[in-house]
């Protein structure tokens, strides 16, 4: 997606239809249902993800897309704030996503040699004995919960 033509040309106050466009496109590349590649919110969402901008900006930075810009309080905590918040209440929501699900599977996949990595690290750091733990009996709750697999079992050996 070309951040520079996100906004509609025509003045409708949505994504661009070629910013959309790309929305599906990687919504199907990564698995997502064509329910999940055709909703608006998960176009919104990722723009939102996309785009250079802090939290406390994305109002002023989509003011050429109001219809996205009146959905931020409902999509900032989902797609913005979940990567810098401790809440299992956010990671539930997080991970329930259709859309996340299917990134956060690709992530785990092509990255699981840097995740199996960083546990290992944390596992080897002794002031952070506990909280390694800690980390990964929360992680397990969740996806059993929710029965969806957030790290894969090679990680955890």
């Amino acid at each position: 997606m070309d951040i520079g033509q996100i906004a509609d040309p025509h003045g409708s106050g949505e994504l661009s239809e070629k910013a959309q466009e790309a929305c599906r496109k990687f919504i199907k590349s990564v698995g997502g249902s064509p329910a999940a590649q055709n909703d608006k919110m998960n176009h919104y969402g990722l723009a939102i993800i996309l785009v250079p901008s802090s939290a406390a900006n994305l109002n002023k930075f989509f003011m050429c897309v109001p219809k996205l810009q009146q959905e931020i309080p409902r999509l900032k905590p989902l797609f913005c704030k979940v990567f810098r918040e401790n809440s299992i209440r956010m990671r539930m929501e997080f991970f329930s996503n259709e859309l996340m699900r299917c990134i956060w599977t690709q992530y785990i996949f092509d990255e699981s040699a840097q995740i199996k990595a960083y546990i290992n690290k944390l596992r080897s750091a002794h002031p952070y004995q506990g909280q390694l733990e800690t980390l990964l009996k929360d992680t397990m709750n969740l996806s059993q919960r929710l029965n969806f697999q957030v790290l894969l079992p090679e990680h955890l050996e």
